[in-house]
C-alpha cells in the first residue's frame, strides 16, 4: 500500500523503516517494529528484454535445465576453493552448470570445462527459471528470484541477513 502523509513524514525524520522484501515472506516476520513498513521487493526485471550471450544460448541448448551457482555481491580470500568445490560437486552430478561469477574473483581459467559455463551476470528472472535448481548466498533479492521462478533453492548464506533469508526458505520448505 501508499506511504501515508504520516508515514511519509516519519520516513524523512528517519522514523520510519522501509522493509523491502517480497510479499512471499510478509507472513514470515514476527516482532517487526511498529515503524516498519513493507514496500515489497525492489526489482530490476529484466526477462523480456535482455539477450543471452551465444555461449549461454548454445549452452542451455546442450543442457537445457543446469544447476545454476551464484554468490550475487559475495567475495572470498580463497575463490578458486569455491571454484574448485564447484567443480568437483558438478564433476560427480555429471550434469550442466551456470556459474554467475558475481563479484567473486575466480581465476579466469576455473571452470574451463565443457559442462560448467561462468558468466559475470545474467539476469535472475531469465536465467531461473530455466534452472533445475539454483545455489546461492540467500540474499532477499535472489531468494524472492528463485521463488517467482519455481526452482529449488540451495541456500549457502555467508553473511548478513542472509542466515535469516535462508532459515526463512528452509521453514517454507522452499
Amino acid at each position: 500500500s501508499p506511504v501515508s502523509a504520516n508515514e511519509y513524514q516519519m520516513l524523512i525524520n528517519k522514523q520510519l523503516l522501509l522493509r523491502a522484501q517480497s510479499k512471499i515472506f510478509d507472513d514470515q516476520f514476527v516482532n517487526v517494529p511498529d515503524n516498519a513498513k513493507g514496500c515489497g521487493q525492489i526489482e530490476l526485471l529484466e526477462a523480456d528484454t535482455w539477450m543471452p550471450p551465444e555461449e549461454l544460448s548454445e549452452f542451455l541448448a546442450f543442457y537445457p535445465k543446469p544447476i545454476v551457482i551464484g554468490f550475487g555481491s559475495m567475495t572470498s580470500k580463497d575463490p578458486n576453493r569455491i571454484a574448485q568445490v564447484v567443480k568437483n560437486s558438478i564433476d560427480q552430478l555429471n550434469c550442466g552448470c551456470v556459474v554467475l561469477a558475481g563479484w567473486m574473483q575466480y581465476a579466469a581459467d576455473a571452470f574451463e570445462q565443457k559442462n560448467i559455463l561462468s558468466l559475470p551476470f545474467a539476469p535472475h528472472d531469465w536465467l531461473y527459471p530455466k534452472a533445475s535448481v539454483v545455489i546461492h548466498h540467500a540474499g532477499a533479492g535472489t531468494c524472492t528470484a528463485a521463488v517467482k521462478a519455481g526452482v529449488p533453492s540451495v541456500c549457502i548464506p555467508f553473511a548478513f541477513d542472509q542466515f535469516v533469508w535462508a532459515d526463512k526458505m528452509y521453514a517454507m520448505g522452499l
